[in-house]
């Protein structure tokens, strides 16, 4: 069993690197949008159940209930998220798998997820146990950010 699931994460890293340079964006296949921040929500697939203990779970136009995440892409276009499993709502207590992708061009690299995320790996798993907002911040190694006046 974990021999597939770990060729599906492959095979759908793979497809997302391809989408990334196509232009594409990794989740949802939408063109890279220009303003920032980038927030891509997940379509619904996965039918859920509720848990009585946890915030109350969304639902859909088919009627399907779960937990949504939020992914945001801090700043916009420089790189991509891939998801396992990709569909949300996800159902309580589903573990979701975050991996980034940074683009070919330009140089941008990860630094860190923030929000209901924390930690410099290229890889998180996020339990969803209620809504959650994930952002994944990236830097440009040749751009050095100018200082505040408060700073100096």
């Amino acid at each position: 069993m974990r021999r597939k699931a770990a060729l599906a994460f492959l095979l759908f890293v793979a497809v997302a690197l391809l989408l990334g340079l196509l232009g594409m964006s990794a989740v949802g296949c939408k063109e890279r949008p220009t303003s920032p921040p980038t927030r891509l929500s997940l379509p619904t697939a996965t039918p859920v159940a509720t848990a009585p203990t946890m915030p109350a779970p969304t639902t859909d136009a088919s009627g399907q209930e779960g937990f949504e995440l939020e992914l945001v892409i801090d700043p916009p276009g420089a790189g991509f998220v891939a998801a396992i499993p990709p569909f949300g709502p996800y159902a309580p207590g589903t573990s979701v798998t975050l991996a980034v992708i940074p683009p070919r061009v330009p140089p941008y690299v990860f630094t860190e997820w923030t929000g209901d995320a924390s930690g410099t790996e290229r890889g998180v798993q996020v339990v969803m146990d209620g809504p959650k907002r994930v952002v994944a911040r990236f830097r440009n190694p040749y751009i050095t950010p100018t200082p505040s006046p408060e700073e100096e």
